[in-house]
């Protein structure tokens, strides 16, 4: 039992840091940082590594919450206050979704598992949160207007959304692996430091 607590610990403490450095380190309004976000990394590992369903699903979407509001805080839109951005549904529903996927990593939390998580979980990012923009009559930046309401309207938004998508699959990938392989170091140095007959022999 304690050692569940502890490990439970560790995994919030690299969520807890990994949202810092999106809220508060990352500019995220440039060509450079737009979209190299830790967020699905964190959904995805969260799925894997907490036991708890509703904890799992819950701190995530508050990472999200919590990070976009400082953000909206940080660089505030021309219209004000705009926390509810067109499409927020769908990409909260795939911050869900990236939950879910890791929880399906649970067992299997191998290298060539995690990064078929990431690979999955940013293609959902992409397919949801631009299907999204797009239903909410989200504008093409190159015209400036809102894309057609058809197939070729949504293929053209998918279209103008893949260099986002590269750098989110980027950034998922590298804070995949940082988050699952530093959460695998400090549970065994805090084996290896902790008194096992102690700790955890219950």
């Amino acid at each position: 039992m304690l050692k569940k607590t502890f490990n439970l610990v560790i995994v919030i403490f690299i969520i807890l840091i990994a949202s810092l450095y999106r809220a508060l380190i990352i500019p995220g309004n440039d060509g450079v940082t737009a979209n190299f976000s830790p967020l699905w990394a964190i959904a995805l590992f969260a799925g894997a590594q907490i036991a708890s369903e509703k904890l799992r699903y819950l701190i995530p979407l508050l990472v999200l919450l919590l990070s976009d509001i400082f953000l909206n805080i940080k660089y505030p839109n021309e219209s004000g206050f705009a926390l509810f951005y067109p499409g927020w549904t769908w990409v909260y529903g795939s911050i869900v979704i990236s939950v879910y996927i890791g929880s399906l990593l649970s067992q299997k939390i191998r290298l060539m598992w995690v990064l078929y998580g990431a690979i999955s979980v940013s293609v959902c990012q992409w397919l949801m949160s631009d299907l999204g923009y797009f239903l909410s009559g989200g504008i093409n930046i190159l015209t400036q207007e809102p894309y057609s309401s058809d197939i070729q309207g949504l293929l053209q938004c998918f279209i103008m959304g893949f260099p986002f998508f590269k750098k989110t699959l980027a950034a998922t990938i590298f804070f995949s692996l940082l988050f699952f392989y530093s959460n695998k170091a400090l549970q065994q140095m805090i084996e290896k430091l902790s008194p096992k007959q102690k700790l955890f022999s219950k």
